[in-house]
């Protein structure tokens, strides 16, 4: 494979990599649109942000940029979550990694470690509680 070819692969996988990240950004947007958060790719790492910026960005009501999680996502004709998941938790501070995949013509998949799954359903128990509470009085 000449250098002409090996560059129209890598534009190909890149665009690819784009494409995966706005899509992913707008199917987020609308699942969490009860919670007024908007999803957005990231323009950081492509600007000489460094290492730490996620792939997807999660802004709240206001514009506000939130920092709880840290989303790294791959988009390719064969996954490898593993190295993916290595840079998230590499990069994401005291965010929690999640790292979000997608096969070419297969399923979105979503991939944590236990500890930051339970981590978040107990933040969200204590929510429900919260709410039961303030609704009750």
């Amino acid at each position: 494979m000449d250098k002409e070819q090996q560059s129209k692969l890598g534009k190909r996988s890149r665009r690819k990599g784009k494409d995966g990240e706005r899509e992913l950004a707008r199917i987020l947007t609308d699942a969490f649109r009860c919670l007024n958060l908007l999803f957005q790719r990231s323009l950081v790492q492509e600007r000489g942000g460094g290492r730490e910026a996620p792939d997807i960005e999660v802004l709240g009501e206001k514009g506000n940029r939130l920092d709880q999680v840290h989303i790294e996502v791959e988009r390719a004709k064969r996954c490898s979550y593993r190295k993916k998941m290595k840079q998230a938790i590499r990069d994401c501070g005291s965010s929690i990694p999640i790292v979000i995949d997608r096969d070419d013509s297969a399923d979105w998949y979503v991939h944590m470690r236990l500890t930051d799954v339970l981590a978040v359903v107990d933040a969200l128990k204590v929510q429900v509680v919260l709410d039961i509470t303030q609704n009750s009085e």
